[in-house]
């Protein structure tokens, strides 16, 4: 196996047509140039349409999101992160969500639970649609919510293979 890609629900409803995320594009090796936007390119084109796709290129990584950008997807900028902790540990805001019914920090319910500013991830969309003129409305409406910006550049660098990302060791 040379790549994995998964697409999930997104942690927010943004639209009010179905959306998915990107969630994880996952390659063991360095790959071949031009092989893993291909990848990508193909994977888009299993995906049940109309679908907007959203996906996020890690700052804090140093990823800048150029298999997007390879594959022609929609750049809107950095997206304001938000990191929920609950007494100290990082939770997900779905796991709070599930868990309470509600992410309003002023909610009694939430004594234990601390939000604050994330780092930014450069934000992705792109559209699934053979019918053109559905495709230019989703478009517009993407573009109409969050700008059309153009690529940004910079060094990029790839995870490790040892890397280990941050596990959440208690979910309820």
């Amino acid at each position: 196996m040379l790549a994995i890609c998964t697409y999930g629900n997104p942690a927010n409803q943004i639209f009010g047509v179905d959306y998915l995320e990107l969630n994880r594009l996952i390659t063991e090796n360095p790959l071949e140039k031009n092989v893993l936007s291909w990848f990508v390119s193909r994977t888009l084109k299993l995906l049940p349409e109309p679908k907007i796709i959203v996906s996020y290129a890690d700052t804090k990584h140093n990823h800048i999101g150029y298999i997007y950008q390879a594959t022609n997807w929609i750049y809107t900028g950095e997206s304001l992160m938000t990191e929920y902790f609950e007494n100290g540990m990082k939770i997900h805001s779905k796991t709070i969500w599930n868990k309470y019914g509600t992410n309003a920090m002023g909610s009694p319910k939430l004594t234990n639970v601390t939000k604050q500013k994330g780092v930014p991830k450069h934000r992705y969309f792109f559209i699934v649609a053979k019918n053109k003129t559905i495709r230019k409305k989703l478009t517009h409406e993407v573009i109409t919510r969050f700008g059309n910006l153009p690529y940004p550049k910079g060094e990029t660098k790839r995870y490790e293979i040892n890397y280990e990302p941050t596990k959440q060791d208690k979910l309820f």
